[in-house]
């Protein structure tokens, strides 16, 4: 916590230890001492949780990070993969996650006070592992030994130039109903 924040409260820290060296009182002295201590940790160490998104695959990640004096000491991150980046990576042209978003940060000052961030966007995972491997990825196998311009395709308007309407035709028509896949052609949204 740095910035008029930080400054208004180091500020309090000097002004109770001014206080306390004056006191007469033993106890109250202490009592004030620990009171800047606590404020001196809610200053320094810090706990962040964020939660990121890619742009191109909708991959999200949620850290876990600790800081002392704005140094990372401990990070924790759980990755979970969209139904995007499933497809992408059996389609052989992974997302390398260069735009990552925060979609949500919320900071707790002294891991013990927090301070809730803004709230970008509803979390939502799109796909779960097994039913992905049970259902969709034969599908995209199929495609890419079958159709390698479907796949190229794919790599190209959803992963690097971020189509949604592109995705949203090739999830709905070409994954959801694979029956009707060799209509894929007639109803194509326009090339970008």
């Amino acid at each position: 916590m740095y910035g008029l924040p930080g400054i208004v409260l180091g500020a309090g820290i000097l002004a109770i230890l001014a206080l306390a060296r004056k006191s007469r009182f033993r106890t109250v002295r202490y009592l004030l001492i620990t009171v800047a201590v606590g404020l001196l940790w809610c200053l320094f160490v810090h706990r962040v949780y964020d939660i990121l998104t890619c742009r191109s695959c909708h991959l999200q990640i949620t850290q876990a990070k600790i800081e002392i004096f704005r140094k990372p000491v401990l990070l924790q991150e759980h990755v979970f993969p969209s139904l995007r980046t499933a497809v992408a990576e059996d389609f052989d042209c992974p997302c390398q996650h260069a735009q990552l978003d925060i979609l949500k940060r919320d900071d707790e000052w002294g891991m013990c006070v927090r301070i809730p961030g803004d709230s970008y966007s509803i979390l939502s995972l799109e796909s779960d592992e097994e039913g992905y491997r049970t259902y969709v990825r034969p599908i995209v196998v199929k495609i890419r030994q079958e159709r390698p311009d479907l796949a190229k395709e794919f790599c190209r308007r959803v992963i690097e130039q971020q189509d949604e309407e592109y995705w949203t035709y090739f999830y709905e028509k070409v994954l959801r109903f694979p029956e009707i896949q060799h209509e894929y052609s007639k109803r194509e949204p326009k090339r970008k």
